[in-house]
This record gives C-alpha cells, sequence and structure tokens, in this order.
C-alpha cells in the first residue's frame, strides 16, 4: 500500500531528520536506523504513524486521532476531548486524502478522551496497540498534524516522567517529544511502532495545572519538571474507554 502525505520527522534536540517524504510503503520490512543523543530507532514505526494517524477538523480547530479499530466498514478513532469540544460536525482526514464525516462515539468523563468512528468501504490500517506499562528512558515517537498544516509531523523523544497516579484528565505519560497545538490526539509510540498513548498537553504551558484526580498536588520541584515536558495519556485507558462502550 503506497500513501502520499507528507511528513516531517524531528529529533527532541529541534534537529531536522527527514522530510517531505510524499511516496512511503507501508510494510516494507527495509530498516532505517538513526541515532540522537542516545535514540535509536527503526524507521518502520515511522511508516506505521504516517498509516494509521488522521486528522480531525471541527468546525474552525482541528486535532488529530489514531484509527485504532476496524469493525466491518466501522472504523475507530481515538482523540482527545478537548479536541472534539471545539465544534459540532467532525470530519476524518485519512492518509489517502479522502474526508470523512465523524460521529462521536463516547467522551471519557474523567480522562482527555473521545471515540469518534466514520464508516468507508476503503480499507485503512489499524493501530497495534500496546498497553503494557513503559519504562522511563524509552525512546518515543509522538504523531500529529500542527494547526492549520496537512503535514504529518513526527518527534522524537524519550520517556522522561511517568506518575504513578495519573494527573487530571487521565495525564500520566511526561516525554522530551517536542508537541505543537493540532497535534493533541496523535499516537504516541514505541520503538517497535506500537501505539503506547495519546498526545494532548505540549511543554511550558502559559497557566500550568499539574494536579491529580485525587486532588492532591506534586511537590512543587516536581511540577517545575512536569511544565518542561510534554504530556500524554497511556493507551490502556483509551483501550478501557472503548472495551466498556
Amino acid at each position: 500500500m503506497f500513501i502520499g502525505r507528507t511528513f516531517v520527522l524531528i529529533s527532541s534536540c529541534g534537529l531536522l531528520i527527514a522530510a517531505t517524504f510524499s511516496c512511503v510503503k507501508v510494510g516494507s520490512k527495509t530498516p532505517i536506523s538513526f541515532q540522537d543523543r542516545n535514540i535509536s530507532f527503526n524507521y518502520e514505526p515511522v511508516k506505521l504513524a504516517e498509516a494509521i494517524s488522521v486528522k480531525v477538523t471541527a468546525d474552525n480547530s482541528s486535532g488529530s486521532g489514531i484509527i485504532i479499530q476496524k469493525t466491518a466498514n466501522i472504523y475507530t478513532i481515538v482523540t482527545n476531548r478537548h479536541v472534539i469540544d471545539r465544534g459540532d460536525v467532525y470530519y476524518i482526514h485519512t492518509v489517502d486524502s479522502s474526508i470523512h464525516k465523524g460521529k462521536i462515539d463516547t467522551i471519557s468523563e474523567q480522562d482527555d478522551l473521545a471515540i469518534l468512528k466514520f464508516t468507508s468501504d476503503r480499507i485503512y490500517p489499524v493501530a497495534k496497540i500496546n498497553p503494557a506499562p513503559l519504562k522511563l528512558y524509552n525512546s518515543l515517537f509522538a504523531a500529529g498534524f500542527p494547526y492549520n498544516s496537512d503535514r504529518l509531523e513526527v518527534t522524537l523523544g524519550k520517556l522522561l516522567l511517568q506518575t504513578k497516579k495519573p494527573l487530571k484528565q487521565g495525564y500520566q505519560l511526561g516525554y522530551s517529544n517536542n508537541i505543537q497545538k493540532g497535534m493533541s490526539g496523535g499516537a504516541i509510540f514505541n520503538n517497535l511502532g506500537e501505539v503506547v498513548g495519546v498526545n494532548g498537553r505540549s511543554a511550558n504551558p502559559i497557566l500550568p495545572d499539574y494536579q491529580y484526580q485525587d486532588l492532591s498536588y506534586p511537590t512543587k520541584q516536581l511540577q517545575q519538571k512536569m511544565t518542561q515536558l510534554s504530556w500524554g495519556i497511556p493507551i490502556s485507558k483509551a483501550m478501557e474507554l472503548i472495551n466498556n462502550l
């Protein structure tokens, strides 16, 4: 299967690794390796990111999403709740440049997650999921569509913080990857191309708010560290939401 989006791959230190690939063959067995400040990866996850990532548009705003499941001709998309909060009509932009009308399936009351569905007779790849707990300093890819862009951006980084209990809205994964506005709802991949989390919060917010779901607070020292990281939700939370439908 060939896909035709343009995407860019950027390391956590801002180094441009690869850009404007207009034709990538999904499923190729040829690995391309790269090392950047102790970040080592196989190129296969980047191709998978290209295949299963979607852009979600709602009225005049946009975010990202992940094709996470398929039943007959119905596809299930995971995104952030704050992405779909911005509109009433939703469209899913897939890898072949098609646009599908999306329908809200469910919205998490506790976590920053929402499930959309769309119907299509076309065949789209589905994400490989790994809900197992991550290890600190694992290399990670973060994918999504920056605001007002049709270009998929994939950034490199590492898991630097994993809270024992979730922050408000379910955030637990703190990583060094750069996340821009619009990349919310996009996938976090491990080095095997498996989806392990969902992007949601970028580093250095204007109004930091780091409170646990049980209403307690991290230490001030830990909060300072948290502000320097991007934050994601473990994919296990999304799977729980889907399985409870």
